[in-house]
């Protein structure tokens, strides 16, 4: 009947519109992403741009002074600046290629891991670089600490991200203290410095890749701003979690809990 055919071509013309309106969405939710995507690879190579050319400069200049040094002295002052920029760099691609290479893994390799001997090992990587600035390093932990499944390169990678990070932020004569435990069924590692502290509003931020605070910009050396992003990222792919405490003046306390 024609009452039943207008019915029809009604329901035709309002499938019609929220099948055109889904589709619409759809554009903008993918012009959307493509254009924050875009936004942060501008974002990445901004970034890289700009930590690359500071010790590419440094380098420039060391060399320049270098052919031009009038006694060992100075020799010496230009090839130390020299190593150490040819260290940042490193540094800069190790930690880009890392991060690379745990996006593209859904997961790694596992295997039952001794939580006391990565401590051990970190510590005793990181002893020096603490004992430079006065900073007191010390690792409490009981000595029956089970083992966890887990990457043990990925773990200690993670663990002296977060050691660094501490040493790097604590002024000389501060300490930092790593603790690790088994909490509620899961191994908890805690990392806790009496440094700086950082700025509330910053706190959101700290895990997001290439972000530096404030304070980080003053100091010299401060790395590729990859750090912290690693450790989240590891953590993550052992399905486990990570928080920061942190009071402005008094310090920071960075704990992971893995499942063990």
């Amino acid at each position: 009947t024609p009452a039943m055919d207008g019915e029809k071509a009604r329901v035709l013309v309002m499938t019609a519109d929220v099948t055109a309106q889904k589709m619409a969405e759809r554009r903008k939710r993918d012009l959307d992403k493509e254009k924050e995507k875009n936004a942060v690879l501008a974002e990445f190579f901004s970034t890289i741009s700009h930590d690359l050319k500071t010790p590419l400069t440094v380098l420039n200049t060391s060399m320049y002074l270098l052919e031009r040094a009038q006694n060992q002295d100075q020799r010496e002052r230009s090839l130390h600046k020299m190593k150490d920029n040819i260290e940042l760099l490193e540094e800069y691609v190790q930690d880009m290629l890392m991060i690379a290479r745990l996006d593209q893994l859904p997961q790694v390799e596992m295997e039952q891991v001794a939580v006391g001997q990565v401590m051990e090992q970190m510590i005793e990587r990181l002893q020096v670089a603490a004992e430079k600035k006065q900073i007191r390093l010390q690792a409490q932990y009981p000595t029956n600490l089970p083992t966890i499944r887990a990457n043990r390169d990925h773990l200690l990678r993670a663990c002296i991200n977060l050691v660094e990070n501490a040493l790097l932020y604590t002024p000389v004569g501060g300490s930092v203290l790593i603790h690790t435990q088994i909490e509620n069924g899961a191994l908890s590692l805690s990392v806790e410095d009496s440094g700086i502290g950082i700025p509330p509003e910053e706190v959101p931020h700290i895990f997001d890749r290439f972000y530096r605070g404030k304070e980080a910009k003053r100091i010299e050396h401060t790395g590729s701003g990859l750090g912290l992003a690693i450790v989240k990222r590891i953590v993550e792919i052992h399905k486990g979690s990570i928080t920061v405490h942190s009071e402005e003046g008094q310090g920071t306390t960075f704990r992971i809990s893995l499942p063990v």
